[in-house]
């Protein structure tokens, strides 16, 4: 039986993965953490016999958690640049990661890859596209060179709405999507479209190559593809359920996912909706561009930061939906771009805005 950690057991994600390890005789959760739902955790804990909780995110205090609880895997569901220190101790600590911190990659990604190769870490993405290229790479059966990697786009709930509606946009809508359950902060991304160029980051990490963009798919049905020199593509299609990659990446991919796999000879034929994302005032794909030309610099941890920030003050009415992008590009220009030498540099320099 596999014994396993979720950190931000209380969100979303950890409430899936939850639901997946209770109707699962493979898998015994060992341990949880979290940040404010303390009744939350409390009844998790109730439910699953478990008396290893932790509250917070001290580093010393995680460190010995890991270290008592010796579970063979973490699911770090934490949400936002917080959720960095948990992937780095799990690292540190040899414990395989599953991945749905996208955080972690994008303010670190460097940082965070060299150490799990040197630790001989693997990394286990959660995210619907990371999880469906991930599948579409492990059951590649031909040798043609890849052309692109393609992740998709549902474009959120606003993509289609015009200037004037835009302007009106009140928090409680923007924590809504339309084909996904997700947390808020990862919900205002999506409205946004920031948390597809975050996703490129993670991608970027996660499976080099030279080009990966995303499309717009807005019945987030095909999750990835994989595009070959012929132009012939692979597919991964699905229903939006998040239990799907939750599964895969706890299993570390060993499960016969083969069922979501398509190949088509021109990515012209695939009846579902593929397009370029071109939208002038969801602007938050525009940034992904920005981060990959400075990929190896503190500029993406920037611009997530200043992200986070942003809807913090957006959430409290301080600031509209489009003035995001405006605080965002002004949080660009007060900060210098420098190179991270670290994680824990990182971790200082973001404990300056943590509050």
């Amino acid at each position: 039986m596999t014994k396993i950690v979720i950190f931000g057991a209380t969100g979303s994600i950890g409430t899936s993965a939850l639901k997946i390890i209770k109707n699962n005789k493979d898998f015994e959760l060992v341990g949880i953490g979290y940040f404010t739902n303390k009744q939350r955790a409390k009844k998790i804990a109730r439910e699953f016999n478990i008396s290893n909780i932790l509250q917070g995110n001290n580093a010393n205090k995680i460190d010995n958690f890991l270290k008592t609880v010796k579970p063979d895997l973490v699911l770090n569901a934490v949400s936002g640049s917080a959720g960095v220190i948990f992937s780095y101790i799990t690292i540190k600590n040899k414990k395989t990661l599953i991945l749905a911190n996208k955080e972690t990659l994008v303010c670190c990604g460097k940082q965070i890859m060299s150490l799990a190769k040197q630790k001989h870490v693997k990394i286990y993405p959660i995210d619907s596209e990371h999880s469906a290229v991930y599948t579409l790479l492990k059951h590649k059966t031909n040798n043609k060179k890849i052309k692109e990697i393609i992740i998709t786009a549902s474009g959120g709930p606003f993509y289609n709405y015009k200037y004037k509606e835009l302007l009106k946009i009140k928090y409680s809508q923007a924590i809504h999507n339309p084909n996904w359950v997700m947390g808020e902060k990862v919900s205002v991304d999506s409205s946004t479209m920031l948390n597809k160029s975050f996703e490129i980051i993670e991608a970027y990490w996660l499976f080099p190559h030279k080009k990966i963009i995303a499309l717009l798919q807005p019945s987030s049905k095909v999750h990835a593809l994989i595009k070959y020199i012929d132009n012939s593509v692979d597919a991964y299609i699905s229903k939006s359920d998040m239990c799907i990659p939750i599964k895969n990446a706890i299993y570390q991919y060993k499960i016969n996912d083969k069922k979501h796999i398509f190949h088509f000879e021109n990515i012209k034929n695939i009846k579902y909706e593929l397009k370029e994302i071109n939208n002038k005032y969801l602007k938050g794909y525009s940034y992904a561009k920005l981060m990959l030309n400075n990929i190896n610099t503190s500029l993406p941890a920037i611009i997530n930061i200043a992200d986070e920030k942003a809807i913090k003050l957006f959430k409290c009415n301080k600031i509209s939906f489009l003035d995001i992008y405006k605080y965002i590009d002004g949080f660009i220009k007060k900060h210098k771009n420098v190179k991270f030498k670290s994680i824990l540099e990182f971790l200082n320099f973001y404990n300056k805005f943590a509050s």
